[in-house]
């Protein structure tokens, strides 16, 4: 005789699905650690001395990382994605399977965590980062600066910079 209640019917987990069950900042909390919005942070996919990734809520209302040095942004399932190595639908997989959400699996998410990631201020728009690359001078820079009688000395003196782009 079969014991149906040993079975683990396939169950077609989405990101919908998942965020039915668990909020996108639960599951940042869990595989990047605290953090907030609007600070900068270190890499966790690199070596970086010099903190140059955070997190910032998207015009969708979508929680996102972006790392500043590589341009990369991730909701919580890309983040998941490349802190696993893995593929998108293993990256589901291994989020249900953290968050206890698929049957006959051990849940590694405490009630206490989750209480923790509802504590989580997402309503920090208000700090914004921009970030400047700087450019060598040239010299329509000059050009322009010297317009108003600013010399280039006096630019690097007061530490202006020409701006190349921002991210």
């Amino acid at each position: 005789m079969i014991d149906f209640s040993k079975i683990n019917p396939y169950i077609s987990i989405t990101p919908q699905w998942i965020l039915s069950k668990v909020d996108q900042a639960s599951i940042f909390l869990y595989y990047f650690g605290r953090f907030k919005i609007g600070n900068v942070y270190s890499s966790p996919f690199r070596k970086d001395k010099n903190p140059s990734c955070g997190f910032y809520i998207s015009k969708t209302g979508n929680i996102m990382f972006h790392d500043f040095s590589t341009g990369e942004k991730y909701n919580c399932f890309a983040f998941v994605k490349a802190k696993m190595q893995c593929n998108f639908d293993v990256a589901l997989r291994i989020i249900a399977n953290d968050f206890g959400l698929i049957k006959f699996t051990t849940r590694k998410v405490t009630e206490s965590f989750i209480k923790e990631a509802s504590e989580i201020d997402l309503e920090c728009k208000k700090n914004t980062i921009i970030q400047f690359v700087p450019d060598k001078w040239q010299e329509k820079h000059l050009k322009y600066w010297k317009s108003y009688e600013i010399t280039k000395e006096e630019l690097i003196r007061e530490d202006v910079h020409p701006v190349k782009g921002y991210s």
